[in-house]
């Protein structure tokens, strides 16, 4: 005779009993449960950009009868996986999560899954995540009502209009926005200082995607005249003499005063 096993979940024992003419003869017959299978890998994520991290499910056909071992893989080095991960038994799935690290270009990677000679895999596309990488101004310093260039620089070309949110302290004057256009990585701006009396140091701060880049300007207030020297001071006759104009500051670009001697009472000053 044949005897036919139905489907278990479980290891069972089950006892044949065969009987003739009043004497019977019995059997135990062992059953095992079939091996559950893998049968889903799946994430919630379908894309991640840099340092971002996703749950993930392994899934059997049916409940574990032991612990099984599944073997993880991912086949891009910004997308990390746990080496594996164990389904307990009397479970059919198992969670897990994947991590990104710094994603410098776009590419789709895929994570694989093992157990009991079979294999599941699920893609994941790593995306970059387009942030300030640099913010300068040239020159570093200016006086009272000057202008400084700055160019605020995003560590990949944008793919549509991208505005920059920008903020300074009180002494220096600029745009709330610097725009970006749209396959550009950089945009140029002006900062203007105010009426100064005192060297300052101040911030100037670009906000972008929740990440922040400041730099720093040097403010400075005008050169002032502080004396004038000439030599010899006393002399008898029409003639000349060199003089010395002192200025409190060192001077910036633009000159400073020279002094044109036309006789000994009067002299004219003209900035250079």
């Amino acid at each position: 005779m044949t005897v036919t096993v139905g489907s278990v979940v479980t290891d069972q024992s089950a006892v044949l009993t065969a009987t003739l003419g009043g004497s019977a003869q019995a059997f135990t017959l062992a059953v095992s449960a079939a091996t559950a299978q893998l049968t889903g890998l799946s994430c919630v994520a379908s894309k991640l950009g840099s340092n971002s991290s996703s749950a993930c499910t392994a899934s059997l056909d049916k409940p574990a009868g032991t612990p099984l071992t599944v073997v993880l893989a991912s086949s891009q080095l910004p997308l990390s996986v746990p080496a594996t991960v164990t389904i307990p038994a009397a479970s059919s799935s198992v969670t897990f999560f994947v991590n990104t690290s710094t994603v410098v270009t776009d590419v789709q990677t895929t994570i694989t899954a093992t157990a009991g000679g079979l294999t599941r895999t699920t893609n994941i596309g790593l995306v970059t995540t387009i942030q300030i990488s640099s913010l300068t101004c040239s020159p570093a310093s200016i006086s009272s009502g000057k202008t400084t260039t700055c160019t605020v620089t995003l560590s990949a070309p944008a793919s549509g209009l991208s505005v920059v949110a920008l903020s300074s302290d009180s002494a220096v004057s600029v745009p709330a926005n610097a725009t970006i256009l749209s396959g550009q990585a950089s945009a140029t701006f002006g900062a203007t200082a105010g009426s100064l009396t005192t060297t300052q140091s101040v911030s100037i701060t670009a906000t972008f995607a929740g990440q922040s880049q400041s730099t720093t300007l040097t403010l400075t207030p005008p050169p002032q005249l502080s004396s004038i020297l000439c030599s010899p001071a006393a002399f008898n006759g029409p003639r000349s003499a060199p003089c010395t104009v002192s200025l409190n500051t060192a001077a910036l670009s633009g000159g400073s005063p020279r002094c044109f001697p036309s006789t000994i009472r009067r002299s004219r000053f003209q900035p250079m």
